[in-house]
């Protein structure tokens, strides 16, 4: 008998650039999802993605630009990956973190309508891409 595992990460800010690098560097991953995570490009490797990568982008958010998520969209098209990018209007970092604003990071401020949008759309895309 073989068991066949399907892997996926989903990580948030820091975490949510972690499973973006675990799907750019091929470690086994079928899935991986990024909330407000750092939306960085890797220029120069050009290999394919092999996990598919979902994106969660909060439109005005200062710590990561609509600049850098547009080099890291050029990134996911040259690499190749079945990627899914959304960014949600009014969402600063943090858009998924009820206390957000607690903080005190400017930029940083919790987003209902956002939040709940990004986990509908997370649970849709890991059941497509690990019950399968």
């Amino acid at each position: 008998m073989v068991i066949v595992f399907q892997i996926g990460c989903t990580g948030y800010c820091f975490g949510g650039l972690t499973c973006l690098d675990l799907a750019r560097f091929d470690v086994g991953l079928q899935a991986a999802v990024s909330f407000h995570g750092t939306l960085t490009n890797y220029p120069g490797n050009n290999t394919s993605i092999g996990a598919s990568v979902q994106a969660h982008h909060g439109d005005i958010d200062p710590h990561t630009t609509n600049q850098n998520a547009a080099e890291f969209l050029d990134e996911m098209r040259a690499r190749q990956a079945d990627w899914h990018f959304t960014s949600y209007a009014d969402a600063q970092h943090a858009f998924t973190v009820p206390w957000a604003a607690n903080w005190g990071i400017p930029g940083a401020a919790y987003n209902e309508k956002a939040d709940k949008r990004a986990h509908r759309a997370m649970e849709g895309f890991l059941a497509e891409k690990l019950l399968n």
